[in-house]
């Protein structure tokens, strides 16, 4: 509690000094402790700010991970249309400012909120761009973990339709 006290006024602080930057930042803060506490709804509606402040000033880093954000909490509340509304933005702003980890996330995300969603073809193509990125970056153990779920998801994808979809074949 004392935490989300400070943040709460750093925000106040921060609106009073006209600065966005830290206003972003502490609403994420806000955020993040607010999930800590077990409240979604409210962690979400702190993750919304974040990203209208980063929006509003420019600030297209800070859009993107706070789109991330947003995706998430969607996510764990059981809106993946949502979620994966707020991935595709955050995708589309990462490629923009070509920021590789934040389009890496995005990718990551999405192939796994589809594939959540029982949606492989889709979960397939956005695991190959994660897997694709992460080799493009050079990051051998996010490669590996982006191989991974590449194949995890490929054989969901092709055992599902295995045995006219019954998922296995007839011996």
């Amino acid at each position: 509690d004392d935490a989300k006290l400070f943040f709460e006024n750093a925000v106040e602080a921060s609106k009073g000094c006209g600065d966005p930057a830290s206003e972003a930042r502490a609403y994420s803060s806000l955020g993040s402790i607010t999930v800590l506490m077990g409240d979604m709804r409210k962690a979400l509606e702190y993750q919304r700010r974040y990203l209208v402040v980063a929006r509003e000033s420019g600030d297209g880093h800070g859009e993107s991970a706070a789109s991330l954000e947003v995706a998430k909490l969607q996510d764990r509340l059981g809106n993946a249309s949502e979620a994966i509304t707020s991935l595709k933005e955050a995708l589309a702003v990462a490629e923009e400012t070509n920021d590789l980890h934040a389009i890496n996330e995005a990718c990551k995300h999405l192939g796994e909120t589809y594939k959540n969603d029982q949606q492989n073809v889709k979960a397939v193509h956005y695991f190959q761009e994660h897997f694709r990125v992460s080799r493009d970056m050079g990051e051998a153990q996010t490669a590996d973990s982006a191989r991974i779920q590449l194949g995890f998801a490929l054989g969901d994808h092709h055992f599902g339709h295995a045995g006219n979809r019954r998922g296995y074949l007839n011996m």
